[in-house]
């Protein structure tokens, strides 16, 4: 961005590294990141807290689409997700109340709740001029991925992607591959009308 002063929206800002380095980019940038796991969200109090102010702030909660308790599945790293067999309450806030103004850059690397947040701010997109994210299939769920698309594509968003972890054609011969998550994609989103 041309902006000097961009804001930024960090959804699973997991120990900080993105946000030190958005801050290295852009030193005035505004700030907001999400991390619901408790240990995780120590690290990151720890590794932001030599350039902690005013322009940062990181939020111990999830993003959803309602304001709510949800159950977490934490695993101690950067795949903690939202689950029903999770057996940690986090608290989840609603991530379209952050989105009422422009927003530069939005990150959501948020394992697999993309599916139910998405939809949820599909109104507000249209004040997101950039956009990552990190979107998660399991199998047999191609309709998934069209569904982002076509909510990417209705507000404006032109996009590309990259594969991150994708099975061969080989490895889907065997049922034992087709459980969890198969499938992992990078998309990368400009707003043409922001």
């Amino acid at each position: 961005t041309n902006n000097t002063k961009p804001k930024i929206i960090d959804c699973g800002a997991n120990i900080g590294m993105s946000i030190l380095y958005y801050k290295r980019l852009y030193p005035q940038a505004q700030i907001i990141g999400f991390e619901p796991d408790p240990k995780i969200f120590k690290i990151l109090q720890q590794n932001l807290g030599f350039c902690s102010n005013d322009q940062i702030k990181i939020i111990n909660k999830a993003v959803w689409h309602e304001q709510t308790s949800i159950n977490f599945l934490p695993d101690e790293a950067d795949g903690g997700k939202i689950t029903e067999e999770g057996k940690l309450t986090v608290q989840a806030v609603r991530l379209s109340d952050y989105l009422a103004e422009s927003i530069d850059f939005l990150k959501m690397d948020i394992e697999g709740a993309e599916h139910d947040v998405l939809p949820s701010i599909s109104n507000n997109l249209k004040n997101v001029k950039f956009l990552f994210l990190e979107v998660h299939l399991e199998y047999n769920t191609s309709q998934k991925l069209e569904d982002i698309l076509s909510i990417l594509r209705s507000n404006g968003f032109i996009y590309s992607f990259k594969t991150v972890k994708n099975l061969n054609f080989k490895d889907l011969l065997s049922p034992k591959n087709r459980k969890g998550f198969t499938q992992q994609l990078n998309i990368f989103a400009i707003n043409e009308n922001s």
